[in-house]
């Protein structure tokens, strides 16, 4: 897998390399040199804090959280009461948390995809509430992974993919779960209840699912 450098990046490290250039002319045809090397150390270090502030702002260094850490910011950022509990999953590329109180009368969703460049962190990108998580079952994708919600009103307990892996799920419980290749191997997906019956999903999986980018 190649480096997945942002272009904007790119772009510093061309202006970077012009700067250079010029400097080196103006070193040579400047007599001032020790007023020019003042002048060139300020305008470094301007240069360096607009690095540090694009890289702090644009590439979020201080707006993602390693997987460990995900909950615990979930639950300080929404001010969730202790007795809040969370279904979640953690594949590579996203993390998915669905939040619920112990009587399951409402939800919150919260969807992370890890960064494409830098630390290995995740940052938020999308989340809310959902009548389809209520009632039924919310799909999301990411690449190629297929997100699934929800507060499990149709008590799923099995979820098979008709290529490849199976999950189960308690069937008393919300879930949420993040299955990987979902446009390749499980591209189709059989859900079925406590008793064994077919749960309705639209099949190709990837049908009708919100992106996540």
């Amino acid at each position: 897998m190649g480096l997945n450098i942002p272009v904007n990046l790119l772009t510093y490290g061309i202006l970077v390399f012009a700067i250079t250039a010029v400097v080196g002319v103006l070193m040579f045809c400047v007599k001032d040199k020790k007023q020019l090397l003042i002048d060139l150390a300020v305008l470094a270090a301007a240069g360096l804090l607009l690095l540090g502030i694009y890289l702090v702002g644009v590439l979020g260094l201080l707006n993602s959280s390693p997987a460990y850490k995900l909950e615990e910011k979930a639950r300080a950022a929404h001010s969730f009461p202790e007795d809040m509990e969370v279904a979640q999953m953690v594949d590579s590329p996203v993390a998915a948390m669905l939040f619920y109180p112990p009587d399951k009368s409402d939800h919150t969703f919260i969807l992370s995809i890890k960064r494409a460049w830098g630390p290995e962190n995740y940052q938020f990108r999308k989340g809310g509430s959902s009548s389809q998580i209520t009632q039924g079952i919310e799909k999301f994708y990411h690449g190629g992974s297929l997100i699934l919600l929800s507060m499990n009103s149709a008590r799923v307990a099995r979820v098979e993919c008709v290529d490849g892996d199976q999950y189960s799920v308690d069937p008393d419980k919300p879930f949420a779960l993040v299955i990987p290749n979902a446009n390749t191997t499980n591209s189709r997906l059989e859900l079925f209840d406590v008793d064994g019956k077919p749960v309705a999903l639209a099949n190709p999986a990837l049908e009708g699912a919100q992106n996540v980018n």
